[in-house]
C-alpha cells in the first residue's frame, strides 16, 4: 500500500489541523532580533570576544615562551656537543702522520738488518709496498658507536631548533592583525585559532622538548662508551650517575599517567599518555566487541554463556576507559570543589598573612561545607606552628586568635546547626580533633576571646544537645563560657531557656547539674 500523499511534509497531522502551517522563518527571525536590544547583544558578543581573545593570547605568550627556552637550551647544548664531536671524528680516519711513521719503522728495520762484510754491506730486510707500509684502516667499534651517538644527538638537537625558530614564525605571522576585540578582529582571531587547532602546531610544539631530551639521552650513552674505553672506574661511577638520571626522568614522565594530581606534565610524558590511552581504550574496544560477537554465537542454554555475558558487561560497564588530561582534570575538580574552596579560603592568609583575610574569613566559610569550614582552623593553625615553631605559636598568635574565634568560628558552628544531628560527627569530619588539641577546645585562655552574643551561646546551646562527640566538646565550650562570662541564662532567646535546655541530654552529666542549679534558685 503506498504511503498517503503528504501536503506540505505535514500528513501524518490529525485531520482537524489541515488549516495549520508552520510559521514563516522570516517572522521567527524578526522575533529573535526584537527579543534582545542591540546593546545586550553587543555586550554579549563583547564579553565572548575578550574571553577568546585573553585565552589566545595566553596560548601563544605560553607557545612563545616554551619556543624561547628551547632555542636558548638547543643552542648551548649543540655548542658543547660539538666540542665532542670535533674530536670523535678523527677516531673514524686514520691518523695523518700514519705513512710517515710506517717508512720510518721501514727504514729502522733495514738499518737493524744491515750485515757488514769488508767488501760490501747487505740489507736482510726487504723492501715493503705500499700497501704493506700503510695496511687498510679500520675503525674501531668503539669508535663507530660514540660517533653514531654523538652525530645523531647533533642531529636531534639542531632539528629541535630549527622546528622551534619556524613554530615562533609560525606564531608570529598568526598575531598580526587582530588588535581590538571588534567583531571583525574577533572572527579573524576564531579563524587563525580554529587554524591552529586544525593543523595540530600544538602537538608540534611539543617536538622540540622531546628532541632535546632524545638528543641528551644519546650524548649520555655515547659518553658511557667513550668511557668504557679508557677507564673501567671512571665509566662506572659515570654509568651510576647516568643511570639515576634515566631513572628518575623515566618515573617523572610515567606517574602523570597513573595520579592524575601529578603535576610532571611534560611533553614527553604527554606522548606517553597518547599512546597508553590509545591502546587501553582500543583493547577494551576490542575484547568489548568479541566478548560481545561471542556472546551471540553461544548457543542459548551453553554452559559459558554466563560467564561470557558477566565479561562483556564488566569489561563494557566496570572498566575504566581513559579520557583526556583536561576532563580528568575537571572531573576532580568537579569532585573535591569543596576541599578547593576551602584551600583558596586559607591559603590567601597563609601565604600572605594579612590579618584582612581573617576579617573576611566567615563570608567565605558561610559558602563551604561543615567538614571544610572546620578544617580551615586547622589549616590556620598549622601555619602558624610552622611560622612560630610548636611552643611559641599560641604567644604569638593570641591577637589572631581572637579575631579567629569571633565570626569565622561562630560561623563554623552554624554550619553544624545546618547538619542533621545524627550525622553531624561524620559530616564535620576528623580535622576538628586536631583542633581539640590545640586551641579550640583545650585552651582556658581562648575563652576570652569568643563572643558575648546572644545567637553564639544560643547556638553552642543547640548543638550540645545530642550524643555525638562534638556535642560533648561543645557542652565543655559552653559550661567554660558561661563560668568566664558569668552567663545569665534567662538573657538567651526566648525560644533558648533554661527550662528548655534542662530536659535535654546537654545536662546528662552531675558536674553541669549542679553548676547550672543555681541559675535557677536564683
Amino acid at each position: 500500500m503506498p504511503p498517503p500523499a503528504r501536503r506540505n511534509n505535514l500528513a501524518w497531522l490529525p485531520s482537524h489541523w489541515n488549516g495549520w502551517s508552520p510559521p514563516d522563518p522570516r517572522v521567527v527571525e524578526e522575533e529573535l532580533k526584537k527579543e534582545f536590544t542591540d546593546k545586550e547583544r553587543a555586550e554579549a558578543w563583547d564579553k565572548a570576544a575578550k574571553a577568546v581573545k585573553t585565552h589566545h593570547d595566553e596560548l601563544v605568550e605560553r607557545w612563545q615562551k616554551a619556543m624561547d627556552s628551547v632555542l636558548v637550551y638547543a643552542g648551548l647544548f649543540s655548542a658543547v656537543l660539538t666540542a665532542f664531536n670535533v674530536q670523535s671524528y678523527q677516531l673514524l680516519q686514520p691518523a695523518p702522520t700514519d705513512p710517515m711513521i710506517a717508512a720510518l719503522q721501514q727504514i729502522s728495520a733495514q738499518l737493524n738488518s744491515f750485515s757488514i762484510n769488508p767488501s760490501f754491506i747487505n740489507s736482510t730486510q726487504p723492501a715493503l709496498s705500499p700497501n704493506q707500509l700503510q695496511p687498510p684502516f679500520r675503525a674501531p667499534v668503539s669508535a663507530v658507536w660514540i660517533n653514531t651517538l654523538w652525530f645523531s644527538s647533533l642531529v636531534c638537537s639542531l632539528a629541535s631548533a630549527s622546528i622551534a625558530l619556524m613554530a615562533k614564525q609560525w606564531l608570529y605571522e598568526e598575531s598580526q592583525g587582530l588588535s581590538g576585540t571588534s567583531r571583525e578582529a574577533a572572527r579573524l582571531r576564531q579563524y587563525r585559532l580554529n587554524s591552529l587547532i586544525k593543523w595540530r602546531v600544538g602537538a608540534i610544539i611539543l617536538i622540540p622538548s622531546v628532541l632535546l631530551q632524545v638528543a641528551l639521552f644519546l650524548f649520555l650513552a655515547g659518553l658511557l662508551v667513550l668511557l668504557g674505553t679508557i677507564h673501567e672506574t671512571v665509566a662506572d661511577v659515570i654509568t651510576v650517575l647516568t643511570c639515576t638520571l634515566f631513572v628518575f626522568v623515566f618515573i617523572i614522565t610515567i606517574l602523570p599517567i597513573f595520579k592524575l594530581d601529578c603535576c610532571y606534565r611534560s611533553p614527553q610524558a604527554y606522548g606517553v599518555f597518547v599512546i597508553v590511552k590509545q591502546v587501553w581504550n582500543g583493547t577494551l574496544r576490542l575484547a568489548t566487541s568479541g566478548l560481545h560477537w561471542l556472546y551471540l554465537e553461544i548457543p542459548v542454554d551453553n554452559l559459558f554463556e554466563g560467564p561470557v555475558h558477566a565479561c562483556y558487561n564488566y569489561t563494557r560497564d566496570k572498566l575504566p576507559r581513559i579520557s583526556t588530561w583536561n576532563g580528568a582534570e575537571q572531573t576532580e575538580v568537579a569532585r573535591d570543589n569543596g576541599f578547593l574552596d576551602r584551600h583558596m579560603a586559607t591559603m590567601a592568609y597563609t601565604t600572605t598573612f594579612a590579618t584582612e583575610h581573617l576579617d573576611t574569613l566567615h563570608v567565605l566559610l558561610s559558602d563551604l561545607p561543615c567538614n571544610q569550614a572546620f578544617s580551615c582552623f586547622s589549616d590556620i593553625h598549622r601555619s602558624w606552628t610552622q611560622l612560630w615553631g610548636q611552643h611559641e605559636a599560641s604567644s604569638h598568635s593570641e591577637k589572631l586568635s581572637a579575631i579567629l574565634l569571633r565570626k569565622p568560628f561562630y560561623c563554623a558552628l552554624r554550619k553544624v546547626l545546618a547538619v542533621d544531628p545524627d550525622k553531624r560527627d561524620d559530616a564535620i569530619g576528623h580535622d576538628w580533633t586536631e583542633l581539640s588539641s590545640t586551641y579550640l577546645f583545650s585552651s582556658y585562655d581562648a575563652r576570652f576571646y569568643l563572643p558575648r552574643a546572644r545567637e553564639f551561646f544560643s547556638t553552642l546551646a543547640l548543638i550540645s544537645l545530642g550524643d555525638s562527640v562534638f556535642s560533648d566538646k561543645t557542652s565543655a565550650l559552653l559550661y567554660d563560657s558561661s563560668y568566664l562570662y558569668r552567663l545569665d541564662w534567662e538573657s538567651l532567646s526566648s525560644d533558648i531557656t533554661y527550662d528548655s535546655l534542662k530536659d535535654g541530654e546537654f545536662f546528662y552529666s552531675p558536674v553541669y547539674r549542679n553548676f547550672f542549679n543555681p541559675l535557677t534558685s536564683s
